[in-house]
């Protein structure tokens, strides 16, 4: 159970580290925050960027929908460790 469009190719590290950093960091905040929301709302701006970002943004999409937020986060990089109120 769960088969969108077709296989969806993994996201690496060295992909989501050619997005903007605004981006970036909008969605690991959304990520830490659990704000499912908010990530598919970042994930949509990808997706009108451009067919570049396309594959890369259907990648994110998928992890963002089975709540892989670990796997975003390392993807993302680990700012959000400095978490402090």
């Amino acid at each position: 159970m769960g088969g969108r469009h077709g296989p969806v190719p993994p996201v690496s590290t060295g992909e989501v580290a050619t997005l903007p950093a605004e981006l970036r960091d909008r969605m690991r905040a959304a990520v830490v925050r659990g704000d499912g929301g908010a990530v598919l709302l970042v994930i949509a701006a990808l997706e009108v960027g451009g067919p570049d970002l396309a594959p890369l943004a259907s990648g994110l999409r998928r992890l963002a929908e089975s709540y892989e937020y670990d796997r975003l986060i390392q993807l993302l990089g680990d700012d959000a460790s400095e978490e402090r109120p």
